[in-house]
């Protein structure tokens, strides 16, 4: 018989595990399209996304701090904080799209300085200006997911989601290839399709916000009293650097494979993407069993059950745990498909994906561990030393280790990701010791 424990993340996990997936999965569904244009073009297209995502993450870990918070609200039982804080997550999403659309139009312009292959530059700009168009619709729209998640209703996200990913897969073939009457776009079609789709699902969104139960008759574009917006945007923010420093370490990964020499870093960053999507996919599932610990050890707070803060930490890194063992499992076994998929005929491309996924078998116990663990530590609206935890592990060890191994050592697009081993495992180790030496203090 199952615990109610593990009944219960599981329960809230799986409908965000799905929409996470879903989500991901209009990335690599555009990479899947893309790469049949050539390596080239996947090549340039990994190039726009790793500058993207470089900086577009940081709006996504800032907006984590919507479910903890609403979650600990419907905890104590606080209708009007529970209120407040749906309004104030709109106007946060609002406040960091608009942000970091700015950025990424501003990085684009700095993209001819990188070092980068000039075919990958001149096809990327014009690719990540119109990412920075579509960012305040993605802010919004993770907002008000944030704020169904933190009550519980996973499902409303994985329903918007699932239905984003057909949206962008069919906007997808029809700009890339020119089909069903619309124009052949080539490359920059996947950029038009992405800014579309966002566009779609954020009218989707507020159609649901206008007719579900519980926002129907609170939603306003009124501003909330303050205080809810600066608390949301001040734990938001370490929680964006967080996830900032993780995940861009692996952006600047791709970035730094650029440095090789021309044909060893298309090649290179082609095979970089092709498994970074595929973890990626992976490290969703993960981030979904994250997201309930997080919501649980939230609500757990709000109602002052310490007891219940312990056991949903214990609940969520078992489950990581085991789901982690899974991937490891399924990537060793498919080691030898992945470039296949993507319509990659390059043999030299095929076996460094072949090595890369490997190496991301070994670190998917790490990966699920940390980030397990920033979510709980997140429910505890615990960030500062995770901040510098997490800086740590993937700025002062991943970055300066990649660099050594890579071309120090002449281990090229390998030793930039056998640091990933490393840093993830430290990140893992020090973020799951602070949740559970905090959550011990808790139950004395």
């Amino acid at each position: 018989m199952m615990n109610k424990n593990y009944k219960s993340t599981i329960s809230i996990a799986l409908p965000v595990i799905i929409g996470q997936v879903s989500q991901l999965l209009m990335n690599v569904s555009d990479s899947v399209i893309v790469g049949r244009l050539g390596e080239r073009a996947l090549s340039a297209a990994a190039f726009a996304n790793s500058c993207f995502i470089l900086i577009a993450i940081f709006a996504f870990g800032a907006l984590n701090a919507v479910p903890s918070i609403v979650a600990e609200a419907r905890g104590a039982e606080n209708q009007d904080a529970i209120r407040q804080n749906f309004r104030a997550a709109i106007w946060s999403g609002l406040f960091w799209g608009i942000l970091v659309g700015l950025l990424v139009y501003l990085f684009s312009l700095v993209m001819p300085y990188m070092q980068q292959p000039e075919s990958d530059v001149v096809q990327a700009q014009p690719f990540m200006v119109l990412m920075a168009i579509s960012t305040p619709f993605m802010c919004l729209y993770t907002a008000i997911k944030g704020y169904f998640d933190g009550m519980e209703k996973t499902s409303v996200g994985m329903n918007i989601s699932i239905l984003g990913l057909a949206l962008n897969v069919f906007f997808n073939i029809a700009l890339v290839f020119g089909r069903f009457g619309f124009p052949n776009l080539g490359l920059i079609g996947s950029a038009w399709a992405t800014l579309i789709s966002r566009i779609l699902i954020f009218i989707i969104v507020m159609i649901v916000v206008k007719k579900h139960p519980l926002t129907k008759n609170i939603f306003s574009v009124q501003m909330p009293d303050f205080q809810y917006i600066k608390n949301i945007i001040t734990l938001g923010f370490p929680m964006g650097l967080q996830l900032f420093f993780e995940v861009a370490a692996f952006s600047g990964a791709g970035i730094m494979i650029g440095w090789l020499p021309e044909e060893q870093a298309i090649a290179g960053r082609a095979a970089h993407q092709i498994v970074l999507n595929t973890v990626s996919v992976t490290f969703m599932v993960m981030l979904g069993v994250s997201v309930a610990g997080s919501v649980r050890v939230g609500e757990a707070l709000g109602r002052k059950d310490n007891q219940g803060i312990y056991e949903a930490g214990k609940t969520a890194l078992v489950l990581g745990l085991v789901i982690a063992a899974i991937s490891s499992l399924f990537l060793i076994v498919f080691r030898n498909q992945f470039a296949a998929l993507y319509g990659i005929e390059s043999a030299e491309v095929g076996a460094i994906v072949v090595r890369l996924t490997v190496i991301a078998a070994i670190f998917q116990f790490f990966d699920g561990c940390q980030c397990v663990g920033a979510g709980l530590l997140r429910g505890l609206q615990d960030v500062k030393i995770p901040t510098i935890i997490t800086f740590v592990a993937y700025w002062i060890l991943w970055l300066p280790l990649a660099y050594w191994l890579g071309f120090k050592q002449n281990m090229g697009v390998d030793g930039i990701w056998y640091s990933d081993v490393f840093a993830l495992g430290l990140a893992a180790v020090l973020l799951n010791a602070r949740f559970f030496s905090m959550a011990k203090k808790i139950l004395v």
